[in-house]
């Protein structure tokens, strides 16, 4: 569920900076030795994406279908809280040293903290025979950003890649699904910090893994969490359209950990 939601936040990000960057220019090689080791290029944000459609295919496939991504005003919620549409108030830096370590950091423009908004029609799960099984409908979630920071790596000496790191502070203040006899339902989810109005915080590297490194004969990917702190819960949980009630869980905390795709 976490996972799911880092994604509805840092899509939101990732897919929306490409508006900002339309009419930027590619720099010629013997200008980028004037690019590197500057102090960035800074950008002010304010806009909304969609997306048709959102899959990742491995053997299976990870299927997201009617994205909105914007302010929390793009979630019911979130526009009854009196919250816009746009994700604006947002300033974009990025950074190239040296290196060539690239860093492109997410932050408020003038207040402390972000409001985003994530809605998606449908989320589905298929297996490798093509079995479809449905996960979630009518989903939204919305929250506040403090803070995002993502470090392209370049390749390590033997040439695989080293990743893309993401450091992140955020809250998710309500997170809601359809309840439905064939998928998960949620009512009033939060994601929060531990301490009173607090943030949670995320610190990971998202990297492809060769087939040669796998150890199961093809490509994949692998998260690895090197520190995750949250309180979670929700209002009420569902399953088949079966309410289980309320979920709660205090000091959540995950450290050192790699999740890699095997399927």
């Amino acid at each position: 569920m976490v996972s799911l939601l880092r994604f509805g936040i840092l899509a939101t990000l990732v897919t929306s900076s490409g508006g900002v960057l339309a009419d930027l220019k590619p720099v010629a090689d013997d200008e980028l030795s004037g690019v590197v080791a500057q102090a960035g290029l800074t950008v002010d944000y304010s806009g909304q994406t969609t997306l048709s459609q959102f899959k990742f295919e491995n053997a299976g496939a990870y299927q997201v279908d009617g994205i909105t991504m914007g302010g929390a005003g793009v979630t019911q919620a979130g526009l009854s809280e009196g919250y816009g549409v746009n994700f604006d108030d947002a300033r974009m830096t990025f950074d190239i040293d040296s290196g060539g370590v690239l860093d492109v950091v997410w932050q408020p423009g003038i207040s402390d903290r972000i409001d985003w908004g994530f809605r998606a029609d449908d989320v589905t799960l298929e297996s490798s025979g093509a079995q479809k099984t449905a996960l979630f409908t009518s989903l939204e979630a919305w929250g506040f950003l403090r803070e995002i920071r993502r470090r392209v790596n370049p390749p390590a000496a033997d040439g695989s890649s080293q990743g893309v790191s993401t450091y992140s502070e955020f809250t998710i203040e309500n997170l809601t699904a359809g309840a439905s006899a064939n998928t998960v339902g949620i009512e009033g989810g939060f994601v929060k910090g531990m301490e009173s109005a607090g943030f949670a915080v995320l610190d990971s590297t998202f990297r492809p893994v060769s087939a040669a490194q796998s150890g199961i004969g093809r490509d994949t990917v692998t998260l690895e969490v090197h520190n995750f702190a949250a309180d979670i819960g929700m209002s009420n949980l569902s399953i088949g359209g079966v309410g289980l009630g309320a979920v709660t869980l205090d000091n959540v905390r995950v450290t050192d950990t790699a999740i890699t795709l095997n399927h």
